[in-house]
């Protein structure tokens, strides 16, 4: 039995007005995704411009991202690109490791602009990268006496200041005077002969930490590597959730700003869900606030 719908243009303006009424709340897809990844990205490069010159060249990215045409063209990122690595070559021992990686990623940005599925290639680009940066990671670190015997963290307590104000101190136990005192006899051993030796204040509670900080980092690092880098509905599920996890965990004790802006745009980049580019931009929002605070 066939059922007649009569049609009039009062009927068909209301279903229009029903597809078209505007809806409450936040809604990104009323950004362009490359856009607001673009600015992002921008962002982060002010975070690893440490010099006069590293900073002028950012600001003339700033201002010329301003524009539409600018910013979805692939020569200004690989222009960028081009800016940055030679200095990055010749002195790369003034760059950290996240430099290289947010300039890595305006690379990928230009790439993903020469192809026609723009945000294809951009999603699955950040994807893969956060996969192979936290499996590196993580490899090196199970293969590395230094850090899977905790050597590391033990250093970075009792020798980084960072660590002190947040861990050593507050959790360790370990009071201002004995940290001190540690401090001098690192700066002793260093100006010594080989084969010298100092006495340093280790209480238990700081080796418990380093080792549990050592078994935190590796099993993150391998779980973030396993969610970006496999499929399934577990991994992309839990993928976005965990990367903010770690860039809390992390960055609240050590607040390296360059790696949790680039964090933030490569994960607003290949989540699909609104609400996860939402929670990324307040993930860094909280972040860039405690940085702020405490550095002043």
């Amino acid at each position: 039995m066939t059922k007649i719908c009569d049609l009039t243009p009062e009927s068909l303006l209301t279903k229009a007005d029903t597809k078209t009424k505007p809806q409450l709340g936040l809604n990104l897809d009323l950004f362009d995704l490359f856009d607001l990844v673009a600015f992002l990205t921008v962002f982060s490069l002010f975070r690893i411009s440490h010099i006069p010159l590293d900073m002028g060249m950012t600001i003339g990215s700033a201002v010329l991202v301003c524009w539409t045409a600018v910013r979805r063209s692939p020569w200004f990122w690989l222009g960028i690109v081009a800016a940055w690595l030679p200095r990055m070559y010749f002195d790369f021992h003034h760059y950290e490791d996240h430099c290289f990686f947010a300039i890595y990623w305006c690379g990928a940005l230009g790439l993903a602009r020469m192809g026609k599925r723009v945000n294809f290639s951009m999603r699955h680009s950040a994807r893969l990268m956060i996969g192979l940066c936290f499996a590196i990671g993580f490899v090196w670190k199970i293969i590395s006496p230094e850090f899977f015997e905790s050597s590391l963290f033990h250093f970075k307590l009792l020798f980084d200041f960072r660590f002190e104000e947040m861990v050593t101190q507050p959790i360790g136990g370990l009071s201002s005077l004995a940290s001190q005192e540690n401090l001098d006899a690192y700066q002793k051993i260093r100006m010594s002969a080989p084969g010298s030796e100092v006495s340093l204040h280790i209480p238990q509670r700081v080796t418990w930490l380093a080792y549990a900080m050592t078994v935190w980092t590796i099993i993150i690092e391998g779980a973030i590597s396993w969610a970006f880098l496999f499929s399934g509905k577990l991994a992309e599920r839990s993928r976005d959730l965990i990367l903010m996890f770690f860039m809390l965990s992390t960055y609240f004790v050590v607040p390296v700003m360059g790696f949790a802006s680039v964090f933030t745009a490569m994960g607003v980049a290949q989540t699909r869900s609104n609400r996860m580019r939402i929670a990324y931009l307040v993930t860094h929002g909280i972040l860039f606030v405690w940085y702020t605070v405490r550095m002043g």
